[in-house]
């Protein structure tokens, strides 16, 4: 900085009427920046350009979206085993868990809302989706706590101590996994080879007819709770028959739904077929579905974001669009 020096003089100014100045004041403010800490996650509620404030959404659009997040986070709640009634309690404890997704939304969307355009249904799932898989395979069993004492810390549990009697030595591991979890406990005991046959639920008894282990399905529950709960005509047949119309063989159904069973929990209309026509409109071969879905039936449960990455990816790496439909053809895992 340049300092100018206070003896010189300026002897016009001494004769200068005393005039009193008004001093204005102007407050200017800015969004805070709040940050959730929670972990491993940290959420920032409005950024210092305002873009992100759930202020500046329309009441009427902003509470259409706390209701779209609800819905998808019941959802969430459901495939891990909730009841209806379960997943409701937790989402009416869970207003400011709420709040974050929509502000996450605004965060992903930012140029969407700029220019005045609502998301459909599919792009706020799309948004939202992964980001609650995540915080799932994070937390475990503890999702629940960390979606009702957002943005706390959820509270441990000590886990049971094991079993250790010989009887069940053969079962310890399943044992101890058991013993914290009464939810999956219930699932396990919906498939469990001491039900008698005809009672027995209908999908369940649908799938060993085609030719699914009880055992497997078992293995499938333990993974995947809410699969115990799903119906034959609402969730399993469909698909079922989906798969067998692409060409997929009967023999090899088993193993698909082994591999990925979310399947029979994803809507046909608004996300596998759009999903299929998404995949086939960057060349993916559809006469070649059946062995696609074969090694990796994950793919139709994608959401459009992830897919939208790796496609990103390929493009940044010199492919072309014909490369790459052959690739998602024959390496779908990537």
């Amino acid at each position: 900085m340049i300092a100018f020096c206070t003896s010189i003089r300026f002897p016009e100014l001494l004769f200068l009427p005393k005039v009193n100045f008004p001093v204005t004041r102007i407050q200017v403010s800015f969004p805070a920046k709040v940050v959730f800490s929670c972990g491993k996650f940290e959420v920032a509620e409005s950024s210092i350009d305002g873009s992100s404030s759930l202020s500046a959404v329309p009441p009427t659009l902003l509470t259409a979206e706390k209701e779209e997040a609800k819905a998808i986070l019941n959802l969430c709640l459901k495939k891990q085993g909730f009841s209806n009634s379960a997943a409701s309690r937790a989402i009416n404890k869970s207003d400011v868990f709420v709040d974050h997704l929509v502000s996450k939304l605004h965060s992903v969307h930012k140029s969407r809302y700029l220019v005045g355009r609502e998301l459909t249904t599919l792009e706020i799932r799309d948004a939202l989706s992964p980001y609650l898989e995540t915080l799932l395979e994070e937390h475990g069993n503890a999702f629940v706590d960390v979606v009702e004492n957002f943005p706390n810390r959820p509270v441990e549990r000590r886990s049971a101590s094991p079993i250790s009697s010989p009887t069940f030595a053969s079962e310890s591991k399943v044992v101890s996994d058991l013993a914290v979890d009464s939810k999956k406990l219930r699932a396990l005991a919906r498939v469990s080879e001491t039900v008698p046959a005809e009672k027995l639920p209908q999908h369940v008894v649908y799938l060993i007819e085609l030719g699914l282990d009880l055992e497997k399905i078992q293995g499938i529950t333990q993974r995947f709770p809410a699969f115990a709960y799903y119906s034959l005509e609402g969730k399993v047949r469909p698909v079922v028959e989906f798969l067998l119309d692409l060409g997929v063989p009967k023999t090899n159904i088993p193993i698909i739904l082994v591999k990925r069973p979310q399947l029979c929990g994803i809507s046909l209309s608004e996300n596998l077929i759009p999903t299929m026509k998404y995949l086939e409109s960057l060349g993916l071969d559809n006469k070649k579905w059946a062995k696609v879905l074969y090694r990796f039936p994950a793919l139709l449960t994608y959401s459009r974001q992830k897919l939208k990455s790796t496609l990103d990816f390929l493009y940044e790496m010199g492919l072309s669009d014909e490369s790459i439909g052959k690739v998602l053809t024959c390496c779908p895992n990537i």
